[in-house]
């Protein structure tokens, strides 16, 4: 079961921070990515350690797991309290801003708090903010 709720990502302008802090640590040039993974294919039942499976939202393997998570998304519950919700993922929804052009993004994050190796990014009143914790 899926459940929705919106939770401000703050400081204003942190999401496209976070977003650029992870595209250069893991993509690109002498990225982690480039390091660990060799390909990037659609998933085929193999497990290869160094390849990253695409696997298409309409495979009957996740595509009724996959309609749930995207109707939570479209509904969400603005009746939880964020500080009493227990969310095993975390969705991050927004667009950052790339050449003059607003590319929309979505991080799934399963990771409580959600970090990066330098950053914490914590529900601190109602809102994902950096900690120092």
């Amino acid at each position: 079961m899926y459940t929705g709720r919106e939770i401000a990502f703050g400081p204003v302008g942190g999401l496209d921070d976070f977003v650029l802090e992870i595209k250069s640590r893991y993509v690109g040039k002498n990225g982690c990515f480039d390091n660990k993974f060799s390909d990037v294919s659609a998933y085929d039942g193999s497990a290869n350690g160094k390849t990253i499976y695409k696997l298409n939202e309409a495979s009957n393997l996740i595509n009724t797991e996959y309609s749930n998570l995207i109707d939570a998304l479209a509904n969400l519950n603005q009746e939880i309290d964020p500080l009493e919700m227990k969310a095993s993922a975390y969705v991050l929804s927004g667009h950052f801003e790339n050449e003059d052009e607003f590319v929309p993004i979505k991080i799934i994050a399963m990771q409580n708090p959600i970090t990066l190796p330098k950053h914490k990014f914590m529900q601190i009143k109602g809102k994902f903010k950096e900690s120092d914790e």
